[in-house]
């Protein structure tokens, strides 16, 4: 394994929305190194269109310890489907490094590089209303919203941490989130949403519908890897 190529364009930034369309349908079957972002393989499932590729890679499972060889299976994100092909693939952690053994993907598939929340540019959440002392007299939803990470602007900038009422934020279903902020240092955390709902006969509850979320502290701002919820949410 003393022989490997480097993969180091920043086109491969698993995050990084892209422009260009690559595809490794045409990648040598080899070793590889990488050298941009965090400098190893994504093991996120991002969005489409994501990491310089139209069908993003990303690997399940843990990198191995040094000295050690392990296979793992690098799936290809298709629209929602972030199983829908896969490749088998090899990692070996070397001293401060990885690296990976690659085939060829299928077309306008390619392998990402892990990359940082941080360094890219977040949707904004600007609407004064979003707050939880909020009652406005129309509501809103977030149903349809385009996944992506996400910024709060206003207020403490920060999802509130137990049940709103219902009604508040402008919205007939408010969602909140379970468990505190995360610290910098956490680096991508998983935390569950929930949306409260109200009706005559059960009245408010705190958690009708949930869902995992990612979280990212980067020090200034916490950002949130927001999916569409249903209709009222």
């Amino acid at each position: 394994n003393d022989q490997y190529q480097v993969l180091d364009s920043k086109n491969l930034l698993a995050w990084s929305k892209t422009e260009h369309v690559l595809s490794h349908n045409v990648l040598k079957a080899g070793w590889y190194r990488m050298e941009a972002g965090m400098k190893k393989i994504n093991t996120e499932c991002v969005p489409m269109k994501h990491g310089g590729t139209l069908y993003p890679g990303w690997m399940e499972g843990e990198h191995p310890a040094v000295g050690e060889t392990v296979s793992r299976n690098v799936y290809f994100r298709v629209n929602t489907n972030c199983k829908y092909t896969s490749k088998s693939v090899k990692v070996k952690t070397c001293c401060g490094f990885y690296i990976y053994r690659l085939l060829p993907t299928g077309a306008n598939s390619g392998y990402t590089i892990s990359s940082e929340p941080c360094d890219v540019e977040a949707r904004l959440l600007e609407e004064e209303d979003r707050s939880v002392h909020d009652r406005a007299a129309s509501f809103k939803n977030d149903n349809g919203i385009t996944e992506g990470w996400y910024q709060f602007t206003t207020g403490r900038k920060v999802m509130p941490k137990s049940a709103p009422s219902s009604y508040s934020c402008a919205a007939q279903g408010p969602i909140w989130m379970e468990g505190d902020d995360p610290t910098e240092s956490d680096g991508i955390v998983a935390r569950t949403v929930c949306a409260v709902r109200f009706d005559s006969i059960s009245k408010q509850t705190d958690c009708a519908w949930k869902k995992e979320i990612k979280v990212r502290n980067c020090g200034n701002r916490i950002l949130y890897y927001f999916t569409s919820p249903p209709v009222h949410y």
